[in-house]
């Protein structure tokens, strides 16, 4: 290609640019931008009808989650459950992946397994006093991982319904031979 096919390029581009801004300010100029007198399609609506109520989050109390529970469907715990399948086994005696064992987890010491390496998040939580996986423990968990357990490695971000989050309990307490009593 020589020089003089390169300028022509070049020329018809800055030509094209320079048509396409010419164009825009013409039609700004043409048209303008006016705001109408009032609005084509009026909604009629008071405050009332739109407010929507903010409650501020409080958390629910042990019994409430106990009942969530005891009112809680292990069929659909266990089709939420999948989504941890990527990281867990939920099988007698399966073997860790990513993360550890699930099996019989409720009301069982957080870190239990001597032969999974937990990150140091999810040690010094278990040292810090003598955690176990209760109800209120597994709940709260289940809503945020790393709010929880402050630095943990785990990624999974948490289940927001309260509902899915009693239904993967109570699918995990009949992973058991003899499932911890609701109470």
């Amino acid at each position: 290609m020589s020089s003089l096919e390169g300028n022509k390029i070049a020329a018809a581009v800055l030509v094209s640019g320079i048509t396409a801004m010419l164009a825009g300010f013409v039609s700004e100029v043409v048209f303008g931008h006016h705001e109408p007198a009032e609005d084509a399609y009026p909604i009629a609506a008071t405050l009332a009808d739109t407010a929507v109520a903010v409650v501020e989050a409080v958390p629910l109390t042990r019994d409430e989650i106990l009942a969530l529970i005891a009112g809680a469907d292990a069929m659909k715990g266990e089709r939420v459950a999948k989504k941890c399948v990527s990281c867990h086994t939920f099988t007698q005696g399966g073997k860790a992946g990513i993360g550890p064992n699930l099996w019989n987890v409720v009301n069982q010491p957080v870190a239990r397994f001597d032969e999974f390496e937990y990150s140091n998040a999810f040690e010094d939580f278990a040292d810090a006093g003598d955690a176990v996986w209760d109800y209120e423990s597994l709940f709260h968990f289940f809503e945020a991982p790393r709010k929880y357990i402050k630095g943990t490695k785990m990624s999974f971000i948490g289940l927001s319904k309260e509902q899915d989050r009693a239904d993967v309990i109570e699918y995990l307490r009949q992973l058991s031979d003899s499932p911890a009593p609701i109470e």
